[in-house]
């Protein structure tokens, strides 16, 4: 007996801690031990990549509802520009028609041509948002431009 406590103790740490397992019949469960914890490793990192997938999947979301209303913002917008157009048209329509009851003595080709011109003018207020070289929208700059004839 002596001879076995000293062996015990003359052993490393690596080689104790294995001959405690050896006598408590630990060992005989260190495979099944290895292959669970090995599970548990594999688990943790699907539920973490779960997880950044969830997160991910959440901005994208948040993102495309943005877009969304950024879109409806914008389709809004196009709405009331069409409508300020249009009223602008029939608001320019209605003066025309009160400057062409004042100008009964004007001969009909003359009222004919300026009616065209304003027509003319109107029409690339309304269809066209700027002129190419940057121009604001008012027929002198058109002129200028080159878009607009006399």
């Amino acid at each position: 007996m002596k001879g076995d406590v000293e062996s015990v103790a003359s052993k490393t740490p690596k080689e104790l801690m294995q001959f405690i397992e050896q006598i408590s019949g630990s060992d005989e469960f260190r495979e099944a031990y290895e292959e669970a914890k090995k599970a548990k490793e594999e688990a943790e990192e699907n539920t973490i990549f779960t997880m950044q997938k969830r997160k991910g999947y959440a901005a994208e979301k948040k993102q495309v509802r943005e877009q969304k209303e950024e879109a409806e913002r914008f389709n809004d917008k196009i709405t009331k520009l069409e409508d300020l157009k249009r009223e602008f048209f029939l608001w320019q329509l209605f003066h025309i028609h009160k400057v062409l009851g004042s100008f009964s003595s004007v001969p009909e080709e003359v009222l004919r041509s300026r009616l065209q011109r304003v027509m003319r003018k109107t029409e690339l207020l309304l269809l066209t948002p700027k002129c190419s070289k940057g121009y604001d929208r008012t027929p002198r700059n058109y002129r200028r431009a080159g878009r607009l004839q006399r």
